[in-house]
């Protein structure tokens, strides 16, 4: 797995569209339905957030050539989507950062492009740039990356990292954080994508860190219209 300086800086000369703002870019898919019964959604269960934290957020976006500032000093989002421009022949990250219960921030999400790892975006948008959303699932630990229609270089691709450490202890809900919680971490959580509603879901190759509670993983080809999520199947959940 390629590793990439996570370094981006918010100014003045920072193109960042942040969610207090109206988006200008095309939408992306609302949050997961519940009652969304597609695939093999019965044995497929995402994390959850830690239902102690605020579910506050900040977002930082840049080129990829500057330190990134303590998310202590960008004041959090007023929802949990963040809009950047990415333009061809420049390396850009967006990172987001949640409040823990201790009142730090501490990562979630990086999305890292290189100069190469944009192919194409949706009919009727041309140029050398395009206008990317990213959505935080405030139930599920899941991301939207939009417009659908984004492409990225299956010999560049973008990189995203997702940390789980905001997930809810009780990885399968049944009201004990025990043994079977720190076995489904350790043996059953991927970072999975569903290409296309109701298509089933499936595992990427990514690269786990239980110390850092983290996964990388290459994203290439189409941005999944149903987001990313850090998740796992096949073992038994209370709902």
């Amino acid at each position: 797995m390629r590793s990439r300086k996570l370094l981006v800086a918010l100014s003045a000369g920072v193109a960042i569209l942040l969610a207090c703002a109206d988006s200008t870019g095309p939408p992306i898919p609302p949050p997961f339905d519940p009652a969304d019964q597609g695939g093999n959604r019965a044995t497929f269960h995402m994390l959850r957030w830690d239902p102690s934290l605020p579910l506050q957020f900040t977002a930082v976006s840049g080129p990829d050539d500057v330190v990134l500032p303590s998310p202590v000093t960008v004041p959090p989002l007023d929802r949990p989507e963040v809009s950047f421009w990415a333009t061809q022949g420049t390396a850009t990250s967006v990172r987001i950062n949640y409040r823990s219960t201790d009142d730090t921030w501490l990562p979630f999400l990086d999305l890292a492009l290189n100069e190469t790892s944009l192919v194409a975006w949706p009919d009727g948008e041309s140029g050398d740039r395009v206008l990317i959303t990213v959505r935080v699932d405030t139930v599920e630990l899941r991301v939207h990356v939009g417009p659908s229609g984004l492409i990225f270089n299956p010999r560049d691709p973008a990189l995203l990292t997702l940390w789980y450490s905001g997930a809810d202890p009780d990885l399968n809900r049944d009201g004990r954080i025990d043994l079977l919680d720190d076995t489904i971490e350790r043996e059953g959580l991927h970072v999975w994508t569903r290409p296309k509603p109701f298509d089933p879901w499936v595992t990427l190759d990514d690269t786990q860190s239980v110390e850092e509670k983290r996964f990388i993983v290459d994203l290439f080809g189409e941005a999944s219209y149903s987001g990313y999520a850090v998740s796992y199947s096949g073992y038994a959940v209370s709902y």
